[in-house]
């Protein structure tokens, strides 16, 4: 809040359109940020010849209107008026491209030259994948790798919903929220798989030939790797630049494009003229660059569109990197952003007759009057009245690509289609969606026609326009009202910060205590929350302590003693839902429902685990196939990235009992349920920062839960409904019916809750839960193996012995000794949480040893420093893998105490009591079917590069993350 007022307080000595107070000055940016067109218009009218500015969220834009200044602004050099650091700060760059991309811009040279240079060689290529894609989404299926393409997609629209996101915010909690509103390097990574093994080829053939070789490939990614030097030339920043690439083409061009489909189809009259003109150049030249140079009115068409309905309000975007003064007295502070106001000069300026009349033939027309072409009439020329692309040295490298790309589309649709609206337009042209300088092309409008054009929403995607791009920005999460809210809360939410650090605990803190230098702890222990914990037990060993996090204070206890007392009190009391609840934002993210009724616990603790025998095989089966699937059977070492490869297994394995064949093998339903696990939990961690009343706002603003639950809808819509069909006609039992958690979930459901909307969240709350805390779990024990391969050896001699004797079942699980222990001691070593058995205090309580509870605190076991000492386990610092098969084989008492499902008060990974983890013995067989599926199979090490250190895992407060991004080498067992 302090840095937006200092925002607003800069010194910009030029009127605004609309408040400008420090405070009053926010109405006018929800003003601008719905209606930024009226405000840039307002200011060119009154302001004709001078600068004014407008507001946004957490900056003034400084606006310049006349020819003298815009030429003046194009003309000033980078070190005075920046477009790259001005565009960084627009697209926050750093959390949505990536640090790669912000420390350089070498591919806008090649964009510049070499994609410029080689429009003509390669059009032939383009009109080829222009074509296949058209008959592709009317109905001729040719292929092409949509997993790829669905990957640059979702990359555009991350960024753009990210941008969007993080610009609301002022500068110094950008980072924390570029973390969490993006999926940057989960979509990289992703990528990467595709392109890892191209990239790696042609850098051995650079390698070993040189930059040039016999049969080089002609494209971005040779010309990328011609200039790319040091860590820009890896794979990971290969395809982060290619990504972003991709995102400058599709984002533009895409809604170019629709732009101009929606004013033909408003105006389909205009087809003929354009026809006749492909036609001809067509048959006289083939389809060629100099072809679609000569086709006039369609440059006209495109370029005319573009004038009347651009994608930007404002262009030629500069930061102030020095106090610079205009030539008319305009004094730009250092850090203040200038932009030149292209809406209203195309729709206003004295450059244009009738300028707010679209005239598709406009430019055309004038290159007829003229004996030759008028450059600055063609749809690529810039001008300082035509603004789309910028202007100047720094006017847009690949606009002459993208011209020959529109071009080509369009002159297709028009030979091949035709095109109108639907009748329920009743003629009128789809109206724009603006949020803030940025006009999106209707996001829910379509096109009719006799050959079913309205399916051109999927061909845009693969072409880079229209379709899924376009919903990029939901009317519903972006409303103003919501935003206005949220300013105004942002006064409110300081003062509950401060009231809660008031709040009377009478317990030592680790770290500072005071109610604004706590913050400063809260940061600590938010990057270092083991170090904290560890003070504590070690300072206050047989007490409480409290460690500060952003929203509250949480107490720890140490003790066995109050760990008991606290796994004894009742839910009344200290209840353990209501903890959960407020961890993971329950009723925000999943729905009141579920927050209010935790019936689905009692159907995981009851009929999950006694069908863990009866499913077993099931479940097994998956684990083969899915391992086979995303690992294989490679004879030389071969890398996988851990965390992503065993979220697909675990989510493959459960979901064959929770759902069933054949959706728990559908790719986009397996992709869905991993993609809600990041998501919920990115969600629940950054509302955790924000007290309660902000929470349903947040979780409106800054997550994609939304998304994911309508994504599951269309996925389990059918199914839920046919077995509520069945139920209803049936009654709980009939032939064939399935034996999985949904039909456990429609028995048990109270009547009110049996619907379609509280089952989905239910099977999705499921996936989280199995996929978040097994995955991570088996990730961690797969790097620990790594890391100390001879552990394969003991574990792989038992699991021989005992699964050639008695199969694959729950039972010879059981007699897994090692395997249990391994995962067992992985667990205790590298826990998901350094924090256990939470509470929140429901009532005032005083604990046994005299610590005071207030009502609304929260309290929790200190689970990492239990599990590290040495009271508790001989040398317990030391990952020991046969530390508890070697107990158990002592007796049976010792076995049933140390197997990995048991729970007690020095073992808390599950937590204790009965609120223990109710999923537990479904995730222990899991999690032992799929170790063993590992050591009978695969030999393991970690790749060379990683020197014989385990990765390091990442910690987010008490939540403790395995490295998302880390390899391990796999290989065809060779003994």
């Amino acid at each position: 809040m302090i840095q937006y007022h200092l925002i607003r307080k800069r010194d910009v000595n030029v009127p605004a359109v609309g408040p400008s107070g420090r405070i009053t000055s926010y109405i006018g940016a929800f003003n601008f940020y719905k209606n930024s067109q009226a405000m840039l218009e307002e200011g060119y009218t009154k302001y004709k010849t001078k600068t004014f500015k407008v507001p946004e969220f957490a900056r003034w834009y400084i606006v310049i209107n006349t020819p003298e200044l815009i030429e003046e602004v194009r003309c000033a050099s980078e070190e005075k008026l920046s477009l790259s650091e001005a565009g960084k700060e627009y697209l926050s760059t750093e959390f949505t491209m990536g640090r790669l991309f912000t420390e350089s811009n070498y591919h806008v040279a090649i964009l510049r030259s070499q994609l410029t240079r080689n429009i003509g060689v390669l059009l032939s290529d383009l009109i080829d994948e222009i074509d296949l894609g058209f008959r592709e989404y009317v109905g001729i299926n040719k292929g092409r790798n949509k997993d790829y393409m669905d990957l640059a997609v979702r990359f555009t629209t991350d960024v753009i919903r990210a941008t969007c996101k993080i610009r609301m915010f002022p500068d110094f909690l950008k980072p924390f929220v570029g973390k969490l509103v993006t999926s940057l390097p989960t979509l990289t990574r992703q990528t990467e798989k595709h392109l890892r093994p191209i990239i790696e080829h042609r850098l051995r053939l650079v390698d070993e030939y040189g930059s040039d070789y016999p049969e080089k490939p002609n494209d971005m990614l040779s010309w990328l790797i011609d200039v790319a030097e040091g860590e820009q030339r890896s794979v990971y920043g290969l395809t982060q630049r290619l990504l972003s690439v991709n995102f400058s083409a599709i984002h533009t061009s895409s809604m170019s494009f629709t732009h101009a489909l929606f004013h033909l189809a408003a105006s389909p009259g205009y087809a003929e003229p354009m026809r006749e003109e492909v036609k001809r150049e067509i048959a006289a030249g083939g389809w060629t660059n100099d072809s679609l140079k000569r086709m006039y009115k369609v440059d006209s068409f495109l370029r005319e569109s573009q004038r009347y309905s651009s994608i930007e309000s404002f262009t030629m975007q500069r930061k102030a990197m020095t106090n610079h003064t205009l030539s008319d007295g305009t004094f730009l502070p250092k850090g203040s952003v200038v932009v030149s106001n292209a809406y209203a000069i195309h729709r206003l300026g004295s450059s244009y007759d009738n300028a707010n009349e679209f005239k598709p033939f406009r430019f055309s027309d004038a290159n007829k009057e003229s004996a030759n072409v008028v450059p600055n009439k063609q749809l690529a020329t810039i001008s300082n009245d035509y603004l789309v692309f910028g202007h100047g040295r720094q006017a847009c490298p690949g606009r002459f690509f993208a011209a020959s790309v529109l071009k080509a589309m369009m002159a297709y649709v028009i030979i091949n289609y035709d095109v109108k609206l639907p009748e329920e337009a009743n003629g009128v042209r789809p109206s724009d969606i603006g949020y803030g300088p940025t006009i999106i092309p209707n996001n829910e409008a379509h096109y009719g026609d006799s050959t079913g054009l309205d399916k051109l929403g999927p061909l845009m995607i693969s072409l880079g326009c229209h379709g899924r791009l376009i919903r990029f920005l939901d009317i519903n999460d972006y409303n103003p009202n919501v935003l206005a809210t949220a300013a105004v809360a942002v006064a409110l939410t300081v003062l509950q910060y401060l009231n809660a650090r008031k709040r009377d605990v009478n317990v030592p803190s680790v770290g500072p205590s005071g109610r604004i230098s706590s913050y400063f702890g809260a940061l600590k222990y938010f990057t270092d929350s083991r170090a904290m914990l560890e003070e504590g037990y070690h300072k206050y060993q047989t007490k409480t302590f409290k460690v500060p996090e952003f929203a509250r204070w949480t107490i720890v206890v140490n003790t066995p003693e109050l760990i008991d007392e606290v796994r004894r009190a009742p839910e009344t009391v200290l209840s353990f839902n209501a903890a959960t609840n407020e961890d993971m934002s329950t009723e925000h993210i999943l729905g009141p429902a579920m927050a209010m009724n935790h019936y689905h616990t009692g159907v995981v603790r009851s009929q999950l685990t006694r069908n863990i025998g009866a499913l077993f095989g099931n479940v097994k089966e998956e684990i083969d196939l899915a391992f086979d699937e995303y690992i294989g059977h490679p004879d030389d070492w071969t890398s996988r990235p851990v965390l992503d490869t065993m979220m697909k297994v675990v989510c493959r394995a459960s979901n064959r009992l929770f759902i069933g064949l054949p959706l728990c093998r559908d790719p986009d339903y397996m992709d869905l349920n991993i993609q809600f696990t990041v998501y919920a939990s990115a969600a629940s961690n950054l509302m955790r920062r924000f007290p309660r009343f902000m929470r349903g706002l947040v979780g409106k603003l800054l997550t994609r839960v939304p998304e994911s639950m309508r994504r599951a809808d269309r996925h389990l819509r059918p199914i839920i409904e046919e077995r509520l069909r069945q139920f209803d006609e049936y009654g709980k039992d009939w032939s064939d019916k399935p034996n999985d958690l949904l039909t456990w979930l429609i028995e048990d459901a109270p009547e009110d809750l049996r619907n379609l909307s509280d089952l989905t969240q239910r099977v999705l709350a499921m996936n989280f839960a199995a996929i978040h805390t097994s995955s991570m779990s088996f990730s961690q024990a797969l790097f620990q193996l790594a890391t100390h391969p001879e552990c394969i050896g003991p574990m792989r001699e038992e699991a021989e012995r005992i699964i050639n004797a008695e199969g694959w079942s729950k039972a010879s699980m059981q007699k897994l000794f090692r395997i249990d222990s391994f995962l067992r001691e992985s667990q205790r070593y590298y826990g998901i949480s350094y924090l256990s058995m939470s509470r929140l205090v429901l009532q005032n309580y005083t604990l046994s040893d005299g610590t005071f509870l207030p009502k609304g605190s929260y309290v929790a076991c200190n689970a990492t420093s239990v599990h590290r000492n040495d009271s508790n386990y001989s040398n317990a610092n030391e990952f020991k893998a046969f530390r508890f098969s070697e107990l158990r084989e002592k007796s049976a008492e010792e076995s049933v105490k140390n197997q990995m499902v048991s729970t007690s008060n020095e073992y808390l990974t599950f937590g204790h009591g009965m609120h223990a983890c109710p999923g537990r013995f479904f995730a222990a067989n899991e999690l032992k079917a799929m170790m063993a599926y590992v050591v009978l199979n695969y030999d393991v090490k970690l790749p060379p590069e990683a020197n014989g250190i385990r990765p390091r895992s990442l910690e987010f407060g008490p939540i403790v993350i395995p490295n998302q991004t880390a390899h391990v080498l796999f290989r065809r067992r060779k003994d």
